[in-house]
């Protein structure tokens, strides 16, 4: 038989592994969100460039929010600054925090701006 001062240091131990699991996985969605902002601004801006259609911009955008699990939040294109302002949202996965406080897992968001050319 196990004393009970191990057992509470193994569950000790095992809580701050699975904190830290999620705290990584919060970290790397939050990274991942200002890539696809990034990507998606950039692709938006690049399509307007060639295509000169709005519309066609916020596709591109849309189109590599999706393919990394994300969608667009805000999308503005400002022709006369020639700028595209994107934000995305997108989750991470977790263990337990979306238990503890869901809104640390739900809806990371990221911005970015591209201008195009």
């Amino acid at each position: 038989m196990m004393p009970i001062k191990v057992v509470g240091g193994l569950l000790v131990v095992a809580a701050l592994g699975v904190g830290a699991t999620d705290a990584a996985r919060v970290a790397d969605a939050r990274h991942q969100m200002t890539n696809v902002a990034g990507s998606a601004a950039g692709a938006a801006a690049h399509s307007i460039f060639t295509t000169h259609d709005e519309t066609k911009g916020r596709a591109a955008a849309d189109a590599v929010a999706k393919e990394n699990a994300a969608v667009i939040t805000r999308y503005h294109y400002d022709p006369a600054g020639a700028t595209v302002y994107v934000t995305v949202s997108g989750t991470a996965k977790s263990l337990v925090l979306h238990y503890v406080d869901a809104g640390l897992v739900n809806n990371i968001t990221a911005s970015a701006r591209a201008r195009p050319g």
